[in-house]
């Protein structure tokens, strides 16, 4: 005798998860079509995460408002940082942009800007990265005299591994790895940059303007801004802190 056949409820067919939808590509005008300048709010992507008072929140401020006063558009500016406190920048702004390696920016900037020479590249970096490991980079990309602009931000110290002494560091200068402070002569690293062939170097305090003299004009060269964000007070307290 035949033992009786159990029906099974047919089993649905399993259902794909819905798809993240996709952010609307950055689509350039046409040829003549005006455009409205870029606001801080179309320019700004994640949270900046610097310690409160950092002047690199002033330096971030004054590179959105260069954008909106050039009129620079996504598709033509790239950002590019090497490792620091300073080389966060490409996190914070919306555009194409890179975290490279340490000390090792301006090479990949360099290789930016010479197979897209219609991009507005901005390199920001600060001491260690830009005069100790990068120091040869630094020299060799203003004598090559590369169309890009430079921002250094420096604040005479190693700040993200908590106060080691950097190249620019002053002689007597007090950290972990001069307990009895810096003997050695800081570098001038503007005089650097014109020994070596830099088309517009200056340093500033990043409050002593409203808009960023770190603006590449348009034209060839690189152009170099050495800014502090750390004013000589704060240094002062810093120093007795650690």
């Amino acid at each position: 005798m035949s033992s009786p056949s159990l029906a099974t409820p047919a089993q649905a067919a399993p259902t794909a998860p819905a798809a993240t939808p996709l952010p609307a590509p950055i689509v350039a005008p046409a040829e003549g079509e005006s455009r409205p300048p870029l606001t801080k709010k179309q320019l700004a992507a994640d949270h900046p995460t610097w310690c409160p008072g950092c002047g690199d929140f002033s330096v971030l401020a004054l590179y959105f408002k260069l954008i909106e006063k050039r009129r620079l558009w996504h598709e033509k500016i790239v950002t590019i940082s090497g490792i620091g406190c300073s080389s966060r920048f490409p996190y914070f702004v919306q555009a194409h942009g890179a975290h490279f390696i340490h000390g090792r920016a301006l090479p990949f900037a360099t290789g930016v800007s010479l197979t897209r020479p219609d991009l507005h590249v901005f390199v920001f970096s600060g001491d260690g990265d830009a005069f100790s490991i990068g120091g040869n980079h630094f020299t060799h990309t203003a004598r090559k005299n590369v169309k890009l602009t430079f921002v250094v931000m420096d604040n005479e110290v190693y700040g993200l591994t908590k106060k080691q002494t950097s190249p620019t560091s002053r002689t007597g200068f007090r950290s972990k790895t001069d307990l009895w402070g810096a003997v050695d002569q800081p570098i001038n690293p503007l005089k650097q940059a014109l020994a070596a062939g830099g088309d517009v170097c200056g340093s500033q305090q990043p409050h002593q303007s409203r808009a960023p003299a770190a603006d590449d004009g348009g034209g060839d060269g690189p152009r170099r801004l050495q800014l502090h964000p750390l004013p000589e007070r704060m240094r002062r307290v810093l120093s007795r802190r650690l």
